[in-house]
């Protein structure tokens, strides 16, 4: 398939304000539910600061299995309280996992170096307009 170039570009510009727009509609999701019940903003600190704590782990030398191992015990938990009080408010308990607008594509575009079909749905209809 062969592309024009403008409306290449202007597919490219309307993909990444859709992504853009779905990562905004989350981000306002994620600080509604947290400003409801604000132990889930603590969790989710907590569950950064863990993923650092691994990191350090294995910088620090040694055998980091059985630091590892407790780390991912205390995010299991983590986890696990965060889904509980989410479906507790009544939410899903991935309501707080940030989806792809596309799951072929992770929301690139591209499948490899091939354009997506999500691509060429907005290509298709930027053509049109042409």
């Amino acid at each position: 398939m062969t592309f024009d170039v403008k409306v290449l570009r202007r597919t490219m510009e309307v993909h990444a304000q859709n992504k853009q727009e779905h990562d905004c509609m989350f981000q306002n999701r994620r600080a509604e539910v947290i400003a409801r019940i604000p132990e889930l903003g603590k969790i989710e600190s907590e569950l950064n600061l863990l993923g650092l704590s691994i990191a350090g782990a294995v910088v620090a030398g040694g055998d980091p299995t059985s630091k590892i191992r407790d780390i991912k015990d205390k995010a299991n938990a983590l986890r696990k309280r965060k889904a509980e009080l989410l479906k507790a408010a009544g939410y899903p308990e991935d309501y707080l996992t940030q989806k792809d607008l596309c799951p072929q594509c992770g929301d690139s575009g591209y499948i490899g170096s091939r354009p997506c079909e999500c691509f060429l749905a907005i290509y298709r209809k930027e053509q049109t307009k042409e």
